[in-house]
């Protein structure tokens, strides 16, 4: 599981992100940036968080899975490699929004498609997904 401080959790920044201009775009997926407050450093790296709205899928065992997918991403191998990158980030997180077009895409076209929004807007490189963790295929996430 992603840890918390890695997740956007609050209603407000989810807000203030879907009202900015896209950073990445990629034909799965968008990503959107939290802008800065003045009231604390953001951290390093900055959280991310996941939009599904129901026209993506109106079943929420669909919606849940493919949230699930992404956060394992990005806790193997998204967060190891910003951290270790040590670039400074102008933002205060990302916003994924998940489009309609994700649904029934296994893992790998998944982790591809956040890999290179992410890396678009970073300029980190990601590896390659070459493998569905254990952990993901246990679950029955895929």
């Amino acid at each position: 599981m992603l840890a918390k401080r890695y997740r956007l959790r609050h209603r407000t920044a989810f807000a203030k992100a879907l009202t900015q201009q896209p950073m990445a775009r990629h034909r799965l997926l968008v990503c959107l940036p939290v802008p800065l407050t003045g009231q604390a450093p953001p951290l390093s790296p900055p959280p991310i968080g996941f939009v599904i709205s129901r026209k993506v899928h109106k079943s929420a065992v669909v919606r849940n899975r493919l949230k699930r997918q992404l956060r394992e991403w990005c806790r193997r191998v998204g967060y190891p490699t910003l951290a270790a990158s040590g670039v400074t980030f102008a933002q205060a997180g990302w916003v994924v929004v998940v489009r309609k077009l994700a649904v029934g895409q296994p893992y790998s076209a998944l982790s591809s498609a956040l890999a290179g929004a992410l890396g678009k807007v970073t300029g980190v490189s990601f590896p390659k997904a070459s493998t569905v963790p254990k952990s993901v295929v246990a679950g029955g996430l895929v």
